[in-house]
This record gives structure tokens, C-alpha cells and sequence, in this order.
């Protein structure tokens, strides 16, 4: 059997932070980018109270980012955000 489940998050127009998406219990695998999407990169960001946010790093110390562009389909490693 397999479990799926989706989250959605928005960046309002002019804005370049979305809303939080909780991840606890789960792994994220893709992101679906909108026809609507005009930039290039996304980067992340984490929270363990829900109040104060980090960007996320890779292993090597590097900020993690994503480069698309729309009506994509981002696929993402197992430990990408995990941590």
C-alpha cells in the first residue's frame, strides 16, 4: 500500500517568504512548482519552536537552495531537510 499525503504552502505576490509547512511527520519528496512561479531558486528554512527560523544548510556547511523554474516538479533526496 502505498501513503500519500500534500502540503501547501504560498509566497504572496512580493513577498519571498511562504507560510510554515509542517513536516514532522512525514518526508518530503517534490515540490510541484505553479505556472504562476517567477523566480529561479528557493531556499529553505526550519523551525523547532515555530518562532525562530534558520535557514537550512547542507551538510557542507552550504546554504541548501533549489534552482526551477515553473510548472516543474522538483524532486528532493530523502535527507535534503531532514534534521
Amino acid at each position: 500500500m502505498r501513503l500519500t499525503s500534500s502540503s501547501a504552502f504560498t509566497i504572496a505576490t512580493g513577498q519571498t517568504v511562504s507560510n510554515d509547512v509542517d513536516v514532522r511527520t512525514g518526508t518530503v519528496i517534490a515540490l510541484l512548482i505553479p505556472a504562476e512561479f517567477d523566480g529561479t531558486t528557493i531556499t529553505f528554512m526550519g523551525s523547532q519552536d515555530d518562532v525562530t527560523y534558520y535557514s537550512i544548510q547542507s551538510a557542507g556547511g552550504t546554504l541548501f537552495t533549489v534552482t526551477t523554474a515553473a510548472s516543474r516538479r522538483v524532486n528532493l533526496g530523502p535527507a535534503d531537510l531532514y534534521g
